[in-house]
């Protein structure tokens, strides 16, 4: 219990990164065949997509994931255990989250895409355009990251001062 607890004290996120990416890794082979599937596309097309994918797998999916239990945890924490209400309230998370996920992987996917395959040339942007316009979209969901799962200061420590009075193995109190 102690391992568990100190492995998740001082985080915002209510499970560690790496908890999270083993929900998530399932998803590396879908855009693998997908990655495989646009080989005959133009390369800025590619490379907005790969940033995409792996940006999606390793960020967006455990933010989003990491922000429907927190959300599900405050719905929890004022409503009835039982109930239609309940029911719906939950549901309504779920369904919320889910929507924003798909309103930000078309965002963050389409437009980088559709630009790297030559669709906006009429309003003057180059395929290599894309590039300017994935990384900076992408990097928005490695920042969610980074905020989501870092150790917050003094979250870690709070849990080490209650927990040094308890004697580990080979350790010798003095």
């Amino acid at each position: 219990k102690s391992a568990a607890m100190r492995s998740l004290a001082g985080q915002r996120a209510m499970i560690p990164y790496w908890g999270m990416l083993l929900q998530t890794l399932p998803a590396f082979p879908f855009f693998c065949s997908a990655f495989s599937s646009t080989m005959r596309l133009p390369l800025y097309f590619r490379i907005s997509h790969y940033i995409f994918g792996a940006t999606f797998v390793l960020c967006v999916l455990p933010v989003f994931s990491a922000a429907a239990m927190e959300f599900g945890k405050r719905v929890a924490a004022h409503t009835e255990p039982d109930g239609s209400g309940a029911a719906v309230r939950y549901i309504g998370a779920g369904v919320f989250f889910a929507s924003w996920l798909c309103v930000w992987a078309q965002v963050v996917w389409l437009i980088p895409c559709k630009i790297g395959v030559g669709g906006m040339g009429s309003y003057g942007v180059e395929a290599w355009h894309s590039l300017m316009v994935a990384v900076p979209m992408n990097a928005l969901a490695c920042f969610a990251v980074a905020w989501a799962f870092r150790p917050q200061p003094g979250g870690y420590s709070e849990l080490a001062e209650a927990d040094s009075d308890v004697k580990k193995p080979g350790q010798v109190h003095s």
